[in-house]
């Protein structure tokens, strides 16, 4: 299957040498959802800005529907972005809270230049139903709904050009509890209706199972491990990709035996030599300081950044 969005050896460093992206290659099909999943601050959402060029990358290629567009002129990118969308975490401060929803979804519709007046006004009710909302509610302010409906109008405004595309940041962290399963609910059933390619960042991997057939995991800037849902959960291979799962419920309830992972996270802008996850690493050997391992095949789908893949045990 052809990728429909595609970055190879992509590098983003920001002031201070904070490598937040450092060297990785993504792609993503027509309709496939790829879940992105790590710690805080390993470089999940400036890989995902990165991918739509919110944040410009200084190194690597990146392509959309085979198109180099890695130094496409602003002017040429523009004609693009009507394909792209992105979900952000927090729905209020993704709003203007000074226009009305109407105007908040026809908004990326003026930008592009899609349709007239009249097909915006008759388009705003379409989104609204979409995602779950009335159409009266098109008169009225973002502070006057709850966090779940705000998510729910910064969807329908993403899809408003109807993009290729989805990027969803987080969309469910800054939700209660009880409101984030309606809200994945959403985001999976409008993907399926209508075939999008998306990127799905978060922490929380109940949500990332629900939400993608393929995962991949994220540590301090590189790609650590890149699975199917199924052999990710059922044969973590990275020790890093296996702490993370330890930690989370299965479901039903239970819990795998905990691995407690030893040290803080380095820093990084200045991360360990050879495999920057040795310092916290159980089965870290001389080798994983010295060479750094690169992201190969261990079984069908399945891709790890690790010297000794499989399970937890001492490094030959």
């Amino acid at each position: 299957m052809s990728a429909l969005v595609q970055g190879l050896a992509l590098r983003k460093t920001f002031a201070g040498g904070v490598r937040a992206v450092d060297g990785v290659d993504i792609a993503i099909a027509q309709g496939e959802t790829l879940g992105l999943v790590g710690e805080s601050g390993c470089g999940k959402s400036t890989l995902a800005r990165v991918l739509i060029r919110l944040i410009e990358p200084e190194a690597g290629t990146l392509t959309f529907r085979g198109q180099d567009i890695t130094h496409l002129p602003d002017r040429a990118m523009r004609g693009l972005r009507r394909d792209m969308g992105i979900v952000f975490q927090d729905p209020f401060g993704s709003l203007n809270p000074r226009m009305t929803v109407a105007d908040l979804l026809a908004e990326p519709m003026v930008v592009h230049g899609t349709g007239d007046r009249a097909f915006r006004r008759a388009r705003v009710p379409d989104l609204l139903s979409m995602v779950g909302l009335l159409p009266d509610h098109a008169d009225r302010y973002p502070h006057e709904f709850s966090g779940g409906q705000r998510q729910r109008i910064a969807i329908a405004r993403a899809l408003a050009t109807q993009p290729a595309f989805l990027v969803c940041d987080e969309p469910t962290s800054a939700l209660d509890v009880s409101i984030q399963a309606q809200v994945l609910n959403l985001l999976s059933e409008l993907q399926q209706r209508l075939g999008l390619a998306c990127l799905f960042v978060s922490h929380n991997l109940a949500a990332v199972r629900h939400m993608a057939p393929r995962i991949a995991v994220m540590y301090l800037g590189r790609v650590v491990e890149e699975a199917s849902r199924e052999h990710l959960f059922a044969t973590p291979q990275h020790p890093y990709t296996q702490a993370l799962l330890s930690a989370a419920a299965e479901p039903g309830g239970a819990r795998r035996t905990r691995i407690v992972l030893k040290g803080e996270v380095p820093s990084p802008s200045d991360p360990p030599s050879g495999c920057r996850f040795r310092t916290r690493c159980p089965r870290a050997a001389p080798r994983c300081a010295a060479e750094e391992p690169v992201l190969a095949e261990v079984a069908e789908g399945q891709r790890v950044a690790c010297h000794f893949p499989g399970p937890l045990s001492p490094p030959p």
